[in-house]
């Protein structure tokens, strides 16, 4: 199920309680500190609007940790792989339950030999709140584009629904275009 929303591109398992939308397509996204864990620049603290500015980038957030999500994270870093040069980059937080399994990341970092995703944990959950993903669903995805909310996906579950599918043929068209 794939379904479009005024939000950002994070994809967010089960997070807990719905925080008003703050963040709106055409609009700039909220503040969010991160913590990188795993890919590029890791060990250090990023905020990603700040450092990413005006280039494109993905931000996914998950609270749960299976091999649906493992799948998910690889086929989205093989995605972002493939437009890294066009400026890409690509953010899978791990957030609620799943902070807590950072070596969960880093093993599934290292096994699927991941190319240009970082995988993060976040440094204030108020940040993450101001982004304001539907706890409906599990899975919300966002795309920011030249500073801006570009698209905002929902899913239950994010390797049977066709969010990659979505995401490739957003993101591909505003990279290239």
């Amino acid at each position: 199920m794939t379904r479009s929303m005024p939000l950002l591109l994070v994809v967010a398992l089960l997070f807990s309680g719905v925080a008003s939308a703050t963040t709106t397509v055409g609009k700039a996204p909220p503040m969010l500190g991160l913590n990188i864990i795993a890919g590029e620049n890791a060990g250090k603290t990023l905020c990603v609007v700040h450092d990413r500015g005006k280039h494109p980038y993905l931000v996914v957030f998950v609270t749960k940790t299976n091999s649906m999500v493992e799948k998910f994270i690889k086929d989205f870093d093989t995605y972002v792989a493939s437009l890294h040069g066009k400026g890409l980059r690509g953010f899978v937080v791990l957030h609620g339950a799943a902070a807590k399994q950072t070596k969960w990341g880093k093993d599934v970092y290292a096994k699927n030999k991941l190319k240009q995703t970082s995988l993060v944990t976040t440094r204030l959950a108020a940040e993450v709140k101001a982004w304001g993903p539907n706890s409906k669903y599990q899975t919300n995805a966002w795309f920011v584009n030249k500073g801006v909310v570009a698209k905002q996906w929902t899913a239950q579950c994010p390797c049977c629904s066709n969010m990659m599918k979505n995401i490739r043929s957003t993101a591909s068209q505003a990279v290239s275009g």
